[in-house]
């Protein structure tokens, strides 16, 4: 199934002459090593261009799980991943490093990675139109390719209004004096013809694939992305709107509630069984963990996915490794660690509510994170996405993939003796994320996993649905019952509708169950940070958010802060990027920068 992607992208890259990575500004105009004319022939070398696409859509998409690190659940530990989405503004050698003042650089390769698939698909997109249809099978097939790179460049403009607001637009290849000379293109319009693509490829889309062809955008797909691409823009108008701080954004409550409705729309068709997606097991009790295996990686609730092959041949990922695994997981790095916040997300299975505040010190206390017993009555997801203390994992040998036989227990205190049973690890605060972690053969080196890295479940699509409404309509049963069916697969009691009757209280329990379910998938907490205008009471005004590190030495060691004695301008810099000043510099019609900058 995936073997059959792969040797369709090798061919692709030698169209592409291999400039599918390294490229440092916008690439509005690639070279190619066999020219256009030679290799659009028919469907076959379009299927080929498309799933080129799909891989430079990879470099964005595969590292946006990476955004998490920047919110108030976990940390990038200093990660630096080479190619790819991997900005890094969490710098552990200088630890009164704020959000806001971080080097430029990080966010200049997300520009550039974008540009580069949206440059890429306006090509096929452009010599797809020219090939001849034939039959009415192949003219149905042309549409699809059409459809799916459409989806793609919508995918990339769309990050790219999330994180940097009006930017360029276009549609075609441009020449060297256009490329240098564009201006900026509104917001408004430029969602606009993000939806517009959307709409194309919702209309050509098949409901689904042959299994050779697994992995390649649906109809239900789109018709979902379209919904959370609405969602996003109400949620931005709302905010804005209540922000009150004027630029060329000022916000719209009235157009924030047209997209809220219409969003529901979208959702509540995505949902319906005739596209095929559905929680995993129906949302059983306790089955939360089993979605995020290489078994399950293609379930029934993953709508969208990030695709990976293992095997030593250069497409597997580090994340599920390198990234999150311990050093006994094939000598990973854990350099994207929880921190103790986490963990008192996930609430009592008993109350149904919120449990005492974790501690985080010497193991004494009866809910301290060192404290075994402390959260046998917690959501199950808990259990399910980091690693509690007297817990266990198996190890990965390097080199061969091969799983353990026998379980290796993770002791906070003491991490680095295997021959006494324990999970090596060397984490600044000692505390490992479970969610995707490789448990499975297949990883010959610790970057080279098989699991595709999943960036829209049934479960995400079901809180955005609910959360559309509710906004749009208020609490009703619709609504609530999203909202318990999650709780209920993680052994929760159903929400205590008394204490969350208002619009604004259902809200909240939204927040909060998108903060248990979503951790690590596409970001999801920090750019639901962003869109609800939440940064500055997350982060504490000009206090900040101090995290403290464990260590056998010093049980108050701080390894990170956030915003402290930060400014007005800062927070608001969480909200927008800036437009890179290479860019600025090649083309001065991308002035003025954003305000926030």
């Amino acid at each position: 199934m995936k073997k059959n992607i792969y040797i369709a992208k090798l061919l692709f890259l030698s169209f592409w002459g291999g400039l599918l990575t390294g490229c440092v500004d916008m690439d509005y105009n690639p070279a190619s090593s066999i020219s256009e004319n030679g290799f659009w022939r028919n469907a076959a070398d379009a299927k080929t261009a498309v799933t080129g696409v799909y891989d430079s859509w990879k470099n964005v998409y595969g590292w946006i799980w990476l955004s998490d690190g920047w919110t108030d659940l976990a940390n990038d530990n200093g990660i630096q991943a080479g190619t790819g989405y991997s900005p890094s503004f969490w710098n552990k050698s200088k630890r009164d490093v704020k959000m806001g003042t971080h080097g430029m650089g990080t966010f200049d390769d997300l520009w550039a990675l974008n540009y580069q698939c949206i440059n890429r698909a306006n090509v096929a997109i452009a010599n797809i139109a020219k090939l001849p249809t034939g039959t009415t099978a192949n003219a149905l097939l042309l549409k699809q390719y059409d459809g799916e790179l459409r989806f793609l460049r919508a995918a990339c403009y769309f990050n790219l209004l999330d994180m940097f607001g009006s930017v360029p637009y276009f549609e075609r290849k441009l020449t060297n004096e256009e490329a240098i000379t564009m201006s900026k293109m509104s917001r408004p319009d430029i969602k606009d013809k993000i939806l517009s693509d959307m709409d194309s490829a919702v209309k050509y889309l098949p409901i689904s694939y042959p299994a050779t062809e697994h992995g390649h955008f649906t109809k239900g797909a789109a018709i979902a992305f379209r919904g959370k691409i609405k969602l996003f823009w109400a949620s931005w108008q709302e905010r804005d709107a209540k922000r009150a701080i004027g630029g060329d954004f000022p916000g719209d409550l009235a157009d924030a509630d047209k997209y809220y409705k219409d969003a529901a729309v979208d959702f509540a068709e995505a949902m319906k069984s005739s596209y095929k997606y559905g929680l995993f097991k129906n949302g059983a009790v306790g089955t939360f963990g089993e979605i995020f295996t290489l078994t399950n990686e293609s379930c029934n609730e993953i709508i969208m996915s990030v695709k990976y092959q293992g095997g030593a041949i250069g497409q597997g990922q580090n994340m599920s490794g390198h990234c999150l695994g311990t050093r006994s997981i094939g000598n990973s790095g854990t350099w994207f660690t929880p921190i103790p916040e986490l963990w008192n997300v996930f609430q009592d299975k008993t109350t149904g509510d919120f449990a005492t505040p974790v501690t985080y010190g010497n193991g004494t206390g009866s809910n301290d994170i060192i404290n075994n017993t402390a959260f046998v009555n917690r959501d199950l997801r808990m259990g399910a996405t980091v690693i509690l203390h007297g817990s266990s994992m198996f190890a990965i040998a390097s080199g061969t993939g091969a799983v353990g036989t026998t379980p290796l227990v993770f002791n906070v205190r003491q991490q680095n003796n295997e021959a006494k049973g324990w999970l090596r690890s060397d984490t600044p605060n000692n505390l490992a994320f479970r969610k995707m972690v490789t448990q499975w053969p297949g990883q010959l080196t610790r970057s080279d996993d098989p699991y595709d890295i999943p960036l829209m479940r049934y479960a995400d699509v079901m809180l955005m649905y609910a959360e559309a409404m509710n906004k749009a309509y208020g609490p009703s049963t619709e609504v609530y019952t999203q909202i318990d069916k999650l709780r209920a697969r993680g052994g929760l009691p159903a929400l205590d509708k008394a204490k969350y009757a208002s619009k604004e209280d259902v809200h909240k329990a939204i927040i909060q169950e998108r903060k248990a379910e979503l951790i690590l998938e596409c970001g999801c907490r920090y750019f639901d940070i962003r869109r609800w205008g939440l940064v500055e009471e997350i982060f504490g005004g000009n206090k900040g958010f101090v995290f403290k590190a464990f260590d056998n030495s010093d049980k108050t060691n701080i390894y990170a802060r956030r915003f402290e004695n930060a400014t007005n301008r800062e927070f608001q810099r969480y909200y927008i990027q800036n437009i890179p000043l290479a860019e600025i510099v090649r083309n001065p019609n991308l002035l003025p920068q954003n305000p926030e900058w």
